[in-house]
């Protein structure tokens, strides 16, 4: 607090001069935040002490605070590190297949390294029913045949997928996105299998998504024209385009890698256009 202090050149009483507690406020928010998210009983929690003191630090956090707007406590949240979840999908020349969905769930996992082997635990305990009519981390709100248990596996929303048509394996896809996955998954296959879709057109096309709670058809942003919302919106449907939590602004359904197969054996592989990933077919030499 003093190196903050001395940074933003505090002199006046903060109650003689808005100014000076503008700065005095901004400071105070910010301390709270670090003991909201630090601090607890050094028996049970390691406390970085240094992380207090730290100069270089304490010069950034006072380089962010503006002289004419006050900063939203929400915004001095740390900013979750997503997405983390990831897709991958693989086929062969004999169209033997592997799809892949594998996360952490929530940003840093449980934030418990594995001993000695230098990866993090996911935090799939979210995926619990831990309060029955309470919400997950994705919204989903879910009775107690999901709640804790010894030896009880969760509910998870990652759904790899591998789609077989007339004895063969003509499409292998998945996705990222926690509760969107399967409803992304719906529409790939039901643009590919029953619309006739090539895979590129077919995974670039516009998603929406809905669950349970909350009660609202979710679309991609420029996706949708204004009478397919208005339509819905006759029928007594809740639509809104599909925003990320922090900031609001605009956000994807889904980042679909797919392979598909057709009855000659040729393959095609996708990237999601939205998000970077390739879609690559090797073929060996002859």
């Amino acid at each position: 607090m003093a190196m903050l202090t001395e940074l933003v050149g505090l002199g006046n009483s903060p109650g003689n001069d808005p100014a000076t507690a503008h700065y005095l406020a901004e400071i105070e928010k910010r301390a709270f935040s670090d003991r909201n998210r630090y601090l607890g009983d050094p028996a049970h929690v390691h406390v970085e002490e240094a992380l207090f003191t730290d100069p270089t630090r304490l010069r950034t956090i006072a380089a962010k605070i503006t002289p004419d707007h006050a900063t939203p406590t929400g915004a001095l949240a740390a900013t979750p590190e997503k997405p983390t979840t990831t897709h991958f999908s693989v086929m062969d020349s004999s169209g033997a297949v592997v799809s892949v969905t594998t996360t952490l769930n929530d940003s840093f996992g449980n934030s418990r390294v594995a001993p000695g082997l230098g990866f993090l635990w996911n935090n799939e305990m979210d995926d619990f029913t831990t309060r029955p009519g309470e919400r997950n981390l994705y919204g989903l709100v879910q009775g107690p045949a999901n709640s804790v248990a010894p030896g009880k596996r969760m509910l998870s929303s990652m759904c790899p997928s591998i789609a077989v048509v007339a004895g063969r394996n003509a499409l292998v896809w998945g996705s990222p996105g926690g509760a969107t996955i399967p409803t992304t998954n719906l529409q790939i296959m039901l643009n590919v299998l029953l619309r006739g879709e090539t895979l590129e057109a077919a995974v670039a096309a516009p998603r929406f998504h809905q669950q349970d709670f909350p009660d609202k058809i979710q679309y991609e942003d420029g996706g949708f024209d204004a009478s397919w919302v208005a339509a819905l919106e006759k029928l007594g449907h809740t639509v809104a385009v599909r925003t990320e939590d922090r900031p609001p602004r605009p956000a994807h359904l889904g980042r679909v890698h797919a392979i598909a197969r057709d009855a000659e054996g040729r393959m095609t592989a996708v990237a999601d256009p939205r998000s970077g990933g390739v879609g690559l077919v090797v073929r060996p030499e002859p």
